[in-house]
């Protein structure tokens, strides 16, 4: 075997194990299973089994009913090896003629995958019904040792299980036999069967069978000259055998070989004067021992030949392995598309989704600073608190006597409402998209989503969500986001934290000094209204004797600056992933389960290493089957 066409070897066997790997994770995909497809059946019972041993040849008896193929097998075994009739064919089981000691060199098994293999006790074991496939076999001293004869079923046969023997006995096999008769050679059946076979560049020899001599040998050209053209097949021999029941018997029938010359001459005398028959046969003279002949035949050029074809089959565009990775990209993509809409149309609009209230977000990070302060740093705060609340209830006081309408809510309570509206509006929007998507044209989404489409199921799942979303704590999640980014601020920034912390605690102090000042002048207790805009007088009542604290911390401090401008964005942005993270996960339990995931491994299998796994060994293979080595070789 030529080395470069040795190279495919170790190719074909890491395809194989990808290819395993690959299917099991395409399930999402429900492709067609690989099992059945052509150009599989081929790596598996061609490629696989004789890639790597390729010094004999299969040579199978193959054509259609009752055409005398177990006579031609019988003259090729020298015996009556196969049980022969001349009413309609018997043989339903695959029989083997191997060479002797030829099991202890090569693996008969895998030569022959597909069959069990059963050793040949007489030749009516071939003749028994059984649905499974069975091989009989035995020894024959008169092959050749690198020359194996296998007799075959019917392949225009009615029984479904005789097609699928054939297609098994046409991958193992080298070299095709192909007994024709008058009435056979143009059969629908048979000619497809060989069709196949030359799609395979299998190498096939031709035998008409049952011929009537002289009378026939004009049209033998003619019969052929039609067989070649409606199948592809270019036969490497052609013979020609009498009808002749006795010598049938007697294993004693001539094969008189047909050569070019004589079918290009035998051809233009079918043409151009079919009405002159011959008297007498030109070709019984050249009788030969075909069994000689097949033994002389380029073993190595045929072997190479043959598994060429099948790799061509395997690398097809169209009908081959790469056909199976564009039905993975196709159906993959399906998916990619189904995956991107609910990705971008099905989920929440951040947009669409309520902001914290400033007063919630200002109170919360009062509550973490108090739990920092002195007691007499409560006191004063809480003093003060009472005094800025007192606005808001002349103001409520105000309302309530004039008989305007007043929202008892407080502002997380508000937000707790409009939230509410934002969820429904994204349930209804991801319904949208789901039915959208399930009258898309992919079937199999389809039957995904119409389970969860249903109105009981959509009334549930608002039921549901409803119940879990008014015994949600906001408050207690918005302190632990608020919390949680305080202190990291104070992990991130210590020295900054305690030259700030320092600054509040004068301001605190320098807070009652304040307020005496504004009562002299005659603003009040309507005065702490102000005190956010003169914020900075408690600093510098406090800050005279920190000035060169504060100097060096004035970089920190910028940075810490920034921090706290950032700080209500963040913590926004905070809060809101936790709730869109409670109702995915709320959506993904009670409505989408695992529909996500999977659209996603779905759409990302092409990308997986299983897929470039075969992609690799496909591109491998292809360079293999290109070198020029090889083209040689087969040529």
């Amino acid at each position: 075997m030529s080395t470069d066409l040795s190279s495919c070897i170790d190719a074909v066997r890491r395809l194989r194990r990808a290819l395993t790997v690959l299917e099991s994770t395409t399930g999402l995909l429900e492709l067609p299973p690989l099992k059945g497809r052509e150009w599989f059946e081929l790596l598996e019972h061609k490629l696989l089994p004789q890639l790597h041993d390729a010094d004999f040849l299969v040579v199978a008896v193959v054509g259609g009913t009752n055409i005398g193929k177990s006579v031609v097998f019988n003259h090729l075994a020298g015996s009556k090896a196969s049980a022969s009739s001349p009413l309609a064919s018997g043989t339903k089981h695959p029989v083997c003629l191997v060479p002797p000691g030829f099991e202890e060199k090569h693996d008969l098994e895998a030569t022959f995958a597909g069959f069990r293999l059963v050793e040949w006790g007489a030749e009516e074991d071939a003749l028994g019904a059984s649905d499974e496939h069975l091989l009989f076999w035995r020894h024959s001293d008169r092959l050749p040792e690198n020359l194996l004869v296998l007799d075959t079923p019917d392949v225009d046969s009615d029984a479904p299980v005789n097609w699928e023997r054939a297609d098994h006995v046409r991958r193992s096999a080298d070299l095709l036999l192909a007994v024709l008769t008058q009435q056979k050679y143009n059969d629908a059946a048979v000619k497809q069967f060989f069709r196949e076979a030359a799609g395979e560049d299998k190498a096939v020899v031709v035998v008409f069978n049952q011929c009537q001599l002289p009378e026939d040998e004009p049209f033998v050209a003619l019969w052929l000259d039609t067989f070649g053209r409606e199948t592809g097949v270019k036969p490497e021999y052609v013979y020609v055998v009498p009808q002749d029941r006795k010598a049938a018997g007697e294993l004693r029938l001539p094969f008189c070989e047909v050569t070019q010359e004589t079918l290009a001459e035998l051809l233009e005398q079918a043409r151009t004067s079919p009405e002159d028959l011959p008297t007498e046969s030109r070709l019984e003279a050249a009788s030969r021992d075909i069994v000689a002949d097949l033994s002389r035949l380029r073993f190595e050029e045929i072997k190479l030949r043959t598994l060429r074809g099948s790799l061509d089959r395997l690398l097809d565009e169209a009908t081959g392995l790469p056909g199976y990775l564009d039905e993975i990209r196709e159906r993959s993509g399906e998916f990619g598309a189904a995956a991107e809409r609910l990705r971008t149309e099905g989920m929440v609009e951040r947009r669409d989704w309520p902001t914290l209230p400033r007063t919630s977000l200002t109170l919360t990070a009062e509550r973490w600073w108090r739990r920092r302060q002195s007691g007499v740093e409560v006191f004063v705060h809480d003093v003060y608190a009472g005094l800025s609340a007192l606005p808001g209830w002349m103001v409520r006081k105000v309302k309530e006597m004039s008989g305007g309408e007043i929202d008892d809510a407080t502002p997380m309570q508000a937000y707790h409402r409009d939230e509410w509206s934002a969820i429904v509006a994204a349930v209804e929007q991801l319904y949208d998209v789901l039915d959208r998507t399930a009258r898309d044209r992919n079937d199999l989404l389809r039957q995904r989503l119409e389970p969860i489409l249903g109105g009981k199921t959509r009334e549930s799942l608002i039921a549901r969500l409803r119940s879990e979303h008014e015994s949600a704590n906001l408050d207690r999640l918005l302190q632990d986001v608020v919390d949680g980014e305080l202190n990291r601020m104070v992990e991130e920034h210590p020295r900054e934290f305690r030259f700030r912390k320092l600054m509040k605690s004068a301001g605190t102090y320098a807070r009652p000094l304040t307020s005496a000042v504004l009562f002299g002048v005659g603003f009040g207790p309507m005065g702490e209204v102000l005190m956010p805009a003169l914020a900075p007088l408690g600093d510098v009542a406090g800050g005279a004797a920190a000035t060169a604290a504060g100097e060096a911390v004035m970089t920190g401090g910028s940075r810490m600056s920034e921090f706290l401008a950032r700080f209500p964005r963040v913590v926004n942005e905070r809060f809101l992933l936790e709730r869109l993270k409670w109702l995915e996960s709320m959506l993904n339990e009670h409505l989408l389960d695992s529909l996500p995931e999977e659209l996603h491994r779905a759409a990302t299998i092409t990308d997986s290493p299983e897929y470039q796994a075969v992609a690799e060994q496909v591109t491998s293979l292809r360079s293999a089957v290109v070198t020029p080595a090889v083209e040689e070789s087969v040529s």
